[in-house]
């Protein structure tokens, strides 16, 4: 799959440090069609966590910075959780949660749907949020 990150929205010029998720697939019931309702489908979930210059976690230690391995865990647990009926729905939320974690101050996140065109590789949507 060709992959549009790092998105064009990556400005070295902003002072950010960029922690990114990279072509996590998920299986998960999604869409509004009667088959979506029932079974599985592939997504791929792309996400960019900008991140305070100034935070690098100098100490060594993941409690001082971003582990991206318990954010994954969350976006699991929300997709296993229950039925959507569209990806907008979905994006926002994981957008939402990945708000939460400090130091992300902003967050682009992207979902594809991997089997919904049979003459495209993926369909999807992204979208970016900063924390308020």
């Amino acid at each position: 799959m060709a992959s549009v990150f790092p998105s064009p929205l990556c400005d070295p010029a902003a002072h950010h440090n960029v922690v990114f998720v990279r072509d996590l697939r998920l299986a998960m019931l999604i869409g509004i069609l009667p088959h979506e309702k029932t079974q599985p489908q592939e997504v791929v979930i792309n996400i960019e966590f900008y991140v305070r210059e100034h935070v690098l976690p100098i100490s060594g230690d993941i409690r001082d910075f971003l582990d991206y391995s318990v954010v994954v865990a969350g976006i699991r647990e929300m997709a296993a959780a229950r039925h959507r009926g569209l990806l907008e729905e979905f994006i926002h939320e994981i957008a939402d949660y990945c708000l939460r974690f400090d130091p992300v101050e902003s967050v682009c996140v992207q979902i594809e749907k991997t089997q919904v065109l049979p003459d495209a590789i993926s369909a999807g949507i992204r979208i970016v949020k900063a924390a308020h």
